[in-house]
């Protein structure tokens, strides 16, 4: 990864310790570093063809490509955001009751309901699953 670099004489201890942390970072998802030039190639190109930057801006510029692009590779799958809808409005700003849907997971989430409130909740769950669940 070094010989991305134009002048490697600008790189510092600082950017020496990036490289190596993403280089050990790609070989811990069985990632190579050639991969990520790869990946980066068209950019880096991009960033060499304007010679009149100094130095120091197309080196930084390099790392934050690099430091980019190793994490596309490493992470690329968004995180899966949960869909929350309300399951009824209540005056008071800290009462909720409200239904949760992540991928296959449900939750129903309540605050601050009475006590006579919650065992009608876990009765009418506990009837709806025997009858769905109960063989």
């Amino acid at each position: 990864m070094i010989s991305l670099f134009p002048v490697q004489s600008e790189l510092s201890f600082s950017d020496y310790k990036l490289l190596l942390e993403v280089n050990e970072k790609l070989s811990e998802k069985g990632l190579t570093p050639e991969e990520l030039i790869q990946s980066v190639s068209a950019q880096l190109d991009a960033i060499l063809s304007e010679g009149e930057r100094p130095e120091d801006e197309q080196k930084a510029s390099i790392l934050k490509l690099i430091s980019q692009a190793s994490q596309a590779l490493i992470d690329p799958s968004p995180k899966e955001k949960s869909v929350v809808s309300p399951l009824w409005s209540f005056e008071e700003k800290d009462k909720f009751a409200r239904k949760r849907v992540k991928g296959r997971t449900l939750t129903y989430e309540f605050s601050r309901m009475s006590k006579v409130i919650q065992d009608e909740l876990d009765k009418a769950i506990n009837e709806v699953l025997d009858r769905n669940l109960s063989q």
